[in-house]
């Protein structure tokens, strides 16, 4: 059983190998993340849901979320009894606290709430579900929060969440980039903190003297694109530069490439985790699972998994092939070596050979 003090602000290098661990870290505890794409619980995966139990669409993947010291993914659908405020024809949202305890028997301690579909029943809708995700005992970041700066300037930030695992404080800020939030510029969308290089870094340098670790989220990117745009690089190199140690990619619902990056690790995007999208590569997808000692990234693997029938399943053999083959092309581009073959796949950064000289 793991044993999480969380603290919520509710609403009101890598240079070589993986293994080498400094010897100021070596008694330190490892923790082991697990970090997974976007979680929908309305729709498709609501009715089946209704039909065959609140837990239906973690059932298959729980002992691998709640086997984590620390499990975080994207709530892309409020949980609200709200009524519907986008425009949008996708529109989503879940059970209230039904769901929101169902997401905390599953292993997931926090999720990020800044996404596109987070407004999705307005400011009503947004602060209901952080009142149930309290109330589940599950930390939220994505929420953005305005100061006055030591020069009289106004700024916003992202209010961060934290939890104490294993003696060890975790941050988690998150942040969703602004074009994104368009659809909900007239119910609420200042709610959330923009994905924007200014609040990227000072949101990060807020909390980075009192964190041991911080974890960055966006929701970022375009839709089915399989690389990550220039826009996702720039952020998620910055949020290293700044003091972030794990960057949790999402929003283009397919997987994108892993990268090793000064010492941190920015999953581009992990793809859906739970969500009722037909198209077959939006039904690829896997879990991240990251291990920290100390200041050392110590292990980075993934399980690929496949949805079916509107819930992730671990991919069977001949789709998990293929899985790895995708993201072995994905991360080879970012400078990423995956190896290994079946349910998990080893992540480590592609040794530089040097050229000969002429």
């Amino acid at each position: 059983m793991r044993k999480i003090l969380a603290i919520v602000l509710p609403a009101a290098m890598l240079a070589g190998a993986l293994i080498t661990t400094p010897v100021r870290a070596q008694n330190d505890p490892a923790i082991r993340f697990c970090l997974t794409g976007d979680i929908m619980l309305g729709r498709g995966v609501k009715r089946m849901s209704d039909r065959y139990g609140t837990g239906y669409p973690f059932a298959e993947t729980c002992s691998l979320t709640a086997g984590a010291d620390i499990t975080i993914g994207n709530l892309e659908s409020p949980l609200t009894s709200a009524e519907n405020q986008s425009t949008s024809p996708w529109h989503f949202k879940g059970d209230t606290i039904t769901a929101a305890l169902e997401l905390k028997k599953a292993g997931f301690d926090m999720v990020s709430l800044a996404n596109n579909h987070a407004l999705d029943c307005g400011s009503q809708g947004l602060f209901n579900c952080t009142g149930v995700l309290d109330t589940a005992g599950i930390a939220y970041g994505g929420l953005a929060r305005t100061i006055v700066d030591p020069s009289g300037d106004t700024v916003i930030l992202a209010r961060p969440s934290y939890l104490w695992v294993k003696n060890k404080k975790i941050g988690l800020v998150a942040f969703c980039e602004p074009y994104l939030l368009d659809i909900a510029k007239d119910h609420g969308a200042g709610n959330i903190a923009p994905a924007d290089s200014a609040c990227v870094a000072r949101s990060i340098a807020a909390i980075r003297d009192s964190c041991d670790i911080i974890v960055a989220s966006f929701h970022w990117g375009f839709e089915y694109k399989d690389h990550p745009a220039r826009t996702q690089k720039k952020l998620g190199r910055l949020a290293i530069d700044c003091g972030a140690k794990l960057v949790h990619g999402h929003h283009p619902h397919v997987l994108q490439g892993v990268e090793f990056y000064r010492g941190g690790l920015i999953a581009y995007s992990l793809g859906n985790f739970i969500f009722d999208q037909r198209e077959q590569i939006c039904r690829e997808s896997a879990l991240l699972f990251v291990e920290l000692k100390g200041d050392s990234l110590t292990a980075v693997s993934m399980v690929p998994l496949e949805i079916v029938s509107n819930r992730p399943v671990p991919a069977g053999r001949k789709k998990a092939r293929g899985i790895q083959t995708r993201l072995r092309q994905l991360c080879r581009k970012l400078g990423t070596e995956v190896t290994g073959a079946g349910q998990t796949i080893r992540l480590r950064p592609a040794v530089q050979r040097n050229k000969p000289a002429p």
